[in-house]
């Protein structure tokens, strides 16, 4: 069955691309060089994965209840907080999710092709914030 909504269909058929924006990262590392500086490059990594990996059990937790208005804050919050990092294809991807879960949780009753094409995004979403998690901390050890 094709996905019902453009933004799934597209994202089932989305280059990936890079998971690290490596300019966005460079930007991030000197300012977290910079002095008086209260971060560090690090920090702001391990923030962002262990947020990301709290918010997708939320969203998991939100697909199964099919309150697809939380899932839909939640992508927001990844989105934005992916883009603030320079994981601009999770953003991407979040960013859709958010529209297409926002988009069904306006309908009454949800129907099921809505929740499968937002499980196929999800899907998406998770497996590429697991590949922008790896860029991060390849980046990382490279820094060294």
């Amino acid at each position: 069955m094709a996905p019902r909504f453009p933004d799934a269909a597209a994202a089932t058929h989305q280059d990936a691309g890079p998971s690290l924006d490596p300019e966005r990262f460079a930007v991030l590392t000197e300012m977290c060089r910079a002095p008086g500086s209260r971060s560090t490059i690090d920090a702001i990594v391990d923030a962002f994965v262990e947020d990301g990996d709290l918010r997708v059990v939320e969203m998991e937790g939100s697909l199964r209840a099919r309150d697809l208005a939380a899932l839909a804050d939640l992508a927001h919050e990844l989105t934005g907080s992916s883009a603030s990092v320079g994981a601009a294809a999770l953003s991407a991807l979040a960013s859709g999710l958010q529209r297409q879960a926002a988009a069904a949780a306006r309908r009454s009753p949800i129907e099921v092709s809505d929740v499968e094409d937002i499980e196929r995004m999800l899907d998406l979403a998770v497996a590429e914030f697991r590949r922008a998690e790896t860029a991060f901390r390849t980046a990382l050890r490279d820094l060294r």
